[in-house]
């Protein structure tokens, strides 16, 4: 089964992500990820999204494809938390056609809805380790240990550029304009859930366990 989770950034999609994953019933995908961690590795595919984004471009939809196609070989038959993706209505229509294919289909689309001013207001204060990308916030999640990551015990921290509200704020219009083609699609196929994003953490994945457990998912 497949759970396609959108939220504009700071909404919350990898704290959901993380509170499913703790249950060992999912499987997290997320395309940023991978191609992360294919440039890390030094794969053929690596090398070309490297060159690409040195270049200041993004990886074409066929390359994001290759990837998710390899995901779902790998994954098959396990609840599948894709992240972000798809995220255009060339990517969500080659998506359909891949899982015609593999006979699966997308159970669920949970669209994480928040206030903008909230959303500046969570991400502005945000902060990720150097070494492994744990995500943290001045005042929401801080470290257990000031200075020292929860997950790697790294000790340098980073604050992305494109955190800033006023770029934050372009990052959420571009990503609204982006996605409503995506999110018309999948509501014309009655698969989308909104959920309210503004409520604490426990709050939403309450309520998202709720939506799952009623599409079928195994919580």
């Amino acid at each position: 089964m497949i759970l396609v989770l959108f939220g504009p950034p700071g909404s919350g999609k990898g704290t959901q992500s993380e509170m499913l994953l703790q249950s060992g019933n999912f499987v997290h995908i997320s395309t940023g990820d991978l191609l992360r961690a294919e440039v890390a590795s030094g794969s053929e595919i690596g090398l070309k999204v490297k060159e690409i984004m040195s270049q200041g471009g993004f990886p074409s939809d066929d390359l994001i494809m290759t990837l998710v196609q390899g995901q779902l070989d790998t994954h098959k038959g396990k609840q599948i938390i894709f992240d972000g993706f798809p995220r255009t209505l060339n990517q969500v229509l080659a998506f359909d056609a891949l899982l015609g294919v593999q006979r699966e289909n997308v159970s669920i689309v949970i669209n994480l809805q928040v206030d903008l001013d909230q959303l500046v207001d969570r991400v502005s204060g945000r902060f990720s380790c150097k070494g492994c990308g744990a995500v943290y916030h001045d005042r929401n999640k801080r470290p257990l240990q000031d200075g020292v990551c929860d997950r790697c015990q790294g000790t340098e921290f980073i604050r992305r550029a494109d955190d800033q509200p006023e770029v934050l704020k372009n990052r959420v219009r571009t990503y609204l304009d982006q996605t409503q083609a995506v999110c018309d699609f999948y509501r014309q196929k009655d698969l989308v859930v909104d959920l309210d994003a503004s409520k604490d953490p426990v709050s939403v994945n309450n309520d998202l366990k709720i939506s799952l457990a009623q599409a079928g998912f195994k919580i």
